[in-house]
């Protein structure tokens, strides 16, 4: 089953990822939904904050075409496998992205999260 009843298409991954002020590193783990393969890795957070997210990613390429399920594993786990370049936004809680495979495809992101930068006027 590629979509749920609404006719909205599944996510190809979920990505959890968290960073602290603290320590100035985040931690961000990946699982393909197609098959299950976890990817784990490190960042620097763009801002010196805490922060978590939960996202779900969608590759063009899993939905274009009448594709099997280990075809849409296979482009998925080789989309996360190496580097990538990103860009997202959350505002209220809820979270909007892209995610660019060095060399690769670009996904996009939707999802929650909590944290980061907050403006609080001066005194």
């Amino acid at each position: 089953m590629d979509t749920l009843k609404m006719g909205i298409p599944l996510p190809d991954y979920l990505s959890l990822s968290g960073s602290t002020k603290y320590l100035n590193f985040g931690v961000s783990i990946s699982i393909n939904l197609h098959n299950g393969t976890i990817y784990a890795g490190g960042f620097v957070p763009d801002a010196a904050s805490n922060g978590a997210t939960a996202t779900f990613g969608y590759l063009p390429s899993s939905y274009e075409y009448n594709r099997s399920r280990e075809d849409k594993a296979k482009s998925t786990d080789s989309f996360m496998t190496g580097a990538s370049a990103g860009l997202s936004g959350c505002a209220y809680g809820a979270c909007l992205g892209i995610n660019h495979a060095i060399g690769g495809e670009t996904a996009k992101e939707v999802g929650i999260g909590f944290g980061g930068i907050s403006k609080v006027p001066a005194p």
